[in-house]
């Protein structure tokens, strides 16, 4: 009570903001909780105290109170005041993830970006490879070949980044960096759900006849048709490879 008298002559006394917060939480009330973690934060002109309780009111909306998008609005709020708060970008990136929302995740997760530490490659991957997929839904193909380039020139193995990579240069009409692409995944490609692995061979294909290698093509497009007798696509592609070359073409339909 002696901390709401406090109050009512301040209400931005800081020292009895923070007491009832901490009572509020010890007795599970979050939302008297949240809300004065919100008063503590207006009362406060330190940014450090200000993203403290920005964040900290953020997690207990989110986990004890389940509103998203109370959340949302704390935790952008703490990127506002401390522009490389990890651990708000780290449930934000989540979050936002989660929800589709693709259109407000890049900065958060350059945020990530900034913060992991260089030697940790696989998170330095992971994190290239979210922000090309992230650029490209946002149509922002340039900036997702730089990620996709990114995330492989930390792990030149990367299966979803050499996926992301080799569609995204196939649909620009670069067919030697896609063509590079499916020969680093290999076999990985039959790894891949039916219909993208027939999408895959049939692109491989058509990337290869782009680029001058009839004999991949056929290679490429010959797999997918053993594997999907009687598609259509592939079936179209490989005839015009046997107007160019009818001995082949011939030899093709004996078989």
């Amino acid at each position: 009570e002696c901390y709401q008298r406090a109050l009512e002559q301040d209400p931005a006394h800081g020292p009895s903001i923070l007491a009832l917060t901490e009572i509020y939480r010890a007795r599970g009330d979050w939302g008297k909780a949240v809300r004065m973690m919100r008063a503590a934060e207006a009362a406060s002109s330190s940014p450090a105290q200000k993203s403290r309780f920005l964040y900290e009111a953020g997690k207990t909306s989110l986990e004890q109170l389940e509103d998203t998008e109370s959340a949302l609005s704390l935790l952008f709020r703490c990127l506002e005041v401390d522009p490389d708060h990890q651990g708000a970008a780290e449930v934000l990136a989540e979050l936002l993830y989660e929800h589709g929302e693709l259109h407000r995740l890049g900065p958060v997760l350059e945020v990530l970006l900034r913060k992991t530490p260089r030697d940790d490659v696989p998170r330095l991957t992971e994190l290239n490879h979210k922000l090309a997929a992230v650029a490209e839904a946002n149509g922002d193909a340039q900036r997702a070949l730089a990620a996709y380039r990114k995330a492989l020139s930390l792990d030149g193995a990367h299966v979803p980044s050499l996926l992301g990579l080799a569609e995204l240069a196939f649909a620009q009409g670069d067919h030697r960096q896609a063509l590079d692409c499916y020969s680093r995944l290999g076999r990985e490609v039959e790894t891949l759900e039916p219909e993208r692995q027939r999408v895959m061979l049939l692109h491989e294909g058509q990337a290869a006849i782009a680029a001058g290698d009839k004999t991949r093509a056929r290679s490429a497009l010959e797999r997918g048709l053993n594997l999907y007798p009687g598609d259509a696509e592939i079936l179209g592609v490989l005839s015009s490879l046997q107007l160019d070359d009818p001995e082949r073409g011939f030899a093709f339909r004996l078989t």
